[in-house]
């Protein structure tokens, strides 16, 4: 079996996921560079219309 290096960008892989429903916030966890944890926060609503807007 050979080893294939390839260039990936723009992934990140979640780790947890946190839904604030009243607010209609989401937190995701993630893994960044293998060292350390990062935190992001969008609205549902936003994070649909991205998603709508950006096929991939």
């Amino acid at each position: 079996m050979g080893y294939r290096k390839t260039l990936q960008t723009r992934i990140a892989t979640a780790s947890l996921t946190l839904y604030d429903a009243p607010a209609g916030r989401i937190a995701v966890y993630y893994g960044a560079a293998d060292t350390v944890t990062g935190l992001a926060f969008t609205q549902v609503d936003e994070l649909i219309d991205f998603i709508k807007s950006n096929p991939l």
